[in-house]
């Protein structure tokens, strides 16, 4: 399943995503996150990109982020999360 952010995601954005990626994870589908387009990393994005990416291994599905942008990769050095962000598959 395709998916995707727009620049500056809300926090409904962000919850519609995750109900699409639960019902993709309960069917063990691949996930991919384009962030092509994100300018800034909330608390909600890394909670919801970080549940995911631990999430992936324990089913049979997997889940990428698609073009990560500086912004996002910044946010998650910000938050000191930037390890658990570089364990996500990219592409």
């Amino acid at each position: 399943m395709d998916l995707a952010l727009s620049p500056d995601p809300t926090r409904d954005e962000i919850f519609e995503v995750y109900g699409k990626m639960k019902d993709a994870f309960a069917a063990n589908d691949n996930v991919r996150l384009n962030v092509a387009e994100v300018n800034r990393l909330s608390p909600a994005l890394a909670q919801l990109v970080i549940a995911a990416g631990r999430a992936a291994p324990e089913r049979d599905g997997s889940f990428m982020l698609v073009s990560p942008t500086a912004g996002l990769v910044d946010g998650f050095q910000s938050l000191g999360l930037f390890a658990d962000f570089m364990t996500i598959g990219m592409e």
